[in-house]
């Protein structure tokens, strides 16, 4: 990663950097399609963070990020696991589209928040740390 973005960044591109989502080691919404109907609540389709996370990598995925000028770390997992578990659910909205992908329910009501990391990326490097964001 940290290649690419050196290239990147030698031919003066920004570049958005967005951190996986937490995985699951289950089809989320079918979990809480049987949940649902034998009334067991969400619980059972929660993940921990640390089976949802590699932080290993993640933390070697943000310093290839922010070893850069042109790049930004952006990192929405905070809104899926708030604290040591990670959600299925969102503001409400159903978080994934099976176990490793983001629903599109849920990416278009984060659309505004991108656009907002995408706008802070384009400012001139004055402007705005580059390269870190956590969110």
């Amino acid at each position: 990663m940290r290649a690419t973005l050196n290239t990147l960044d030698a031919m003066g591109t920004k570049t958005l950097v967005m951190a996986d989502i937490p995985s699951s080691s289950f089809d989320v919404p079918v979990c809480l399609s049987r949940a649902s109907a034998a009334k067991w609540g969400a619980k059972p389709c929660v993940t921990t963070r640390a089976n949802g996370l590699n932080e290993p990598v993640r933390d070697q995925e943000r310093a290839a990020a922010s070893g850069g000028a042109k790049a930004r770390w952006v990192d929405f997992s905070d809104l899926f696991c708030p604290g040591s578990d990670c959600q299925p659910f969102v503001d409400n909205v159903v978080a994934y589209r099976d176990n490793n992908h983001m629903s599109e329910a849920l990416a278009i009501r984060l659309a505004p928040r991108l656009q907002q990391e995408m706008n802070l990326l384009m400012e001139p490097a004055s402007e705005t740390t580059c390269g870190q964001r956590s969110n």
